[in-house]
């Protein structure tokens, strides 16, 4: 390793995927999720146009004493975290400091939680963009200040993006197509979810410019097996005059894409514009052109008729959005949240596997209800004294981390469990394939897609390594199946 030097910058940030207990089922998911974060790539940017040269690592838990060689090379340490990486970025920074290197952190965990990163040089709080000319200024002149606070100041012009350094991210695997992250917006006009992070961290809703977009793809070098990943909180906020020429190029340049949001502004305007001037109609892939290859809907909350804090997350509207998504061959994930204090065991567990098992979505990500400090709802629990687990790699979305108000913690754990099998063992697998695939279809990426396949054989591939590993108690799973008979046969009587 060559000495140190001033202009060179290390960034750090954390994996895309991480699960102690799946060291072997998570590289599949790691493959399946992993996308370039395109914080550290804007950081990068800008660091470059100062003069710095920049280099990315990832931090992964248990192996940050890996990196040590590449921060004693480096000038200045940049650390990019979310709530999840706490743990990791603190024994970065601890052997950093110990090298005597300067380290700016900043991300949702130093804006949410700055405490827990008070050993940094110096914390940017909210989005970098604002603040980061000025950081690196004085960065160069050896006169940092502790805080860089920009959620102090006007929320950044997405019309004067910045475009991310990707010279940076790591090149895929021989034969594994690219997932390209792309942001069109930043914020969500839908609403705010009582455990969502994300708004707490970009504030107000604001998008690009169309044309900007498009310059940026068209300088990225997609390939026919590539995809574009929207990274937005919610894509179907942006205007649809900014919607309707981006969506347009994508078909045109036959680009597969991949998005998130809310259904009800897309039913809005099939209702208003009609079948084929819809978006809808622009995102469909089933022309053989561009278009949606996944679109994750964040359903949450299975048990209220609508998602607490949502303005439009209604409960009802689900089937219908099944079918149309399915009519334009667009195929649609659902993110289910299981363990919020109006659920109750086992009576909500067996609500949700029913409604998902009539509607048949393609595939459901479950994620247990995560307390992240900045939300109202993890500062609520956090003020409860209901946190348990402090360790931050647990907080996954798949390990019980609080106490649940209305049930134990084992028993949303064990829940959570029994919906990953009443969902993914191979005769339910077999039936959503049926209900989604196309017959004779030549488009063999999209039919993977619009049955869930990819990610259901992953999911029932963990489940059995969870058994494996001893982490699923079977007699509560059998109790679950016997009650959930009982509980199916009442229902059909009343």
């Amino acid at each position: 390793m060559s000495r140190p030097e001033a202009g060179n910058a290390l960034l750090l940030v954390g994996p895309q995927y991480f699960d102690n207990r799946l060291p072997i089922s998570s590289i599949s998911r790691r493959v399946l999720e992993r996308t370039d974060p395109l914080g550290i790539g804007i950081v990068s940017a800008v660091l470059k146009k100062h003069g710095l040269k920049t280099h990315l690592e990832i931090m992964r838990p248990g192996h940050i004493n890996d990196l040590q060689s590449y921060i004693e090379a480096a000038g200045s340490v940049f650390i990019s975290s979310r709530f999840y990486d706490t743990s990791s970025a603190q024994e970065a920074i601890r052997i950093a400091n110990k090298a005597g290197k300067t380290v700016i952190t900043g991300g949702y965990g130093p804006t949410l939680d700055p405490a827990s990163f008070d050993r940094s040089t110096a914390i940017v709080q909210g989005e970098a963009e604002p603040v980061l000319d000025q950081l690196v200024d004085d960065l160069k002149s050896g006169h940092l200040e502790p805080v860089y606070d920009s959620t102090k100041l006007p929320p950044f012009d997405l019309d004067q993006y910045i475009w991310p350094d990707r010279s940076i991210y790591p090149r895929p695997g021989f034969g594994i197509p690219k997932k390209h992250s792309q942001e069109l917006a930043r914020g969500c006009e839908e609403g705010h979810c009582i455990f969502c992070s994300g708004v707490q961290l970009q504030r107000t809703f604001r998008s690009r410019d169309s044309r900007d977009t498009i310059a940026e793809i068209e300088s990225m070098g997609i390939r026919k097996s590539d995809f574009l990943f929207f990274v937005d909180l919610n894509t179907f906020s942006v205007p649809r005059e900014r919607l309707v020429p981006l969506f347009t190029y994508l078909k045109q340049n036959r680009i597969k894409w991949i998005s998130e949001g809310t259904v009800a502004p897309l039913l809005a305007d099939l209702e208003q514009c009609g079948k084929d001037d819809s978006l809808l109609a622009l995102m469909s892939p089933q022309d053989g052109l561009g278009g949606c290859y996944s679109f994750l809907y964040g359903a949450d909350d299975l048990i209220s008729t609508r998602v607490k804090g949502s303005r439009d997350k209604e409960k009802t509207m689900l089937a219908q959005t099944v079918k149309v998504f399915s009519e334009f061959g667009i195929p649609l994930n659902l993110s289910v949240v299981v363990g919020l204090d109006n659920h109750t065991f086992p009576d909500s567990f067996f609500q949700i596997a029913d409604t998902l098992r009539e509607i048949r979505a393609p595939y459901t990500f479950f994620h247990i209800a995560t307390p992240y400090p900045g939300t109202v709802w993890g500062d609520k629990v956090s003020q409860q004294g209901r946190v348990t687990d402090l360790d931050s790699t647990h907080f996954n979305h798949r390990r019980v981390v609080a106490a649940p108000k209305n049930m134990s913690a084992d028993e949303l754990q064990q829940g959570y469990f029994w919906l990953q099998r009443k969902l993914y063992n191979p005769g339910e697998i077999a039936e959503t394939f049926k209900a989604h695939h196309r017959k004779r279809s030549p488009n063999v990426v999209l039919d993977a897609f619009s049955s869930g396949l990819p990610f259901a054989v992953d999911t029932f591939l963990s489940n059995l390594e969870l058994d494996a590993r001893g982490f699923v108690d079977h007699r509560a799973l059998r109790n679950l199946d016997e009650g959930y008979t009982r509980w199916k046969s009442a229902s059909h009587e009343n």
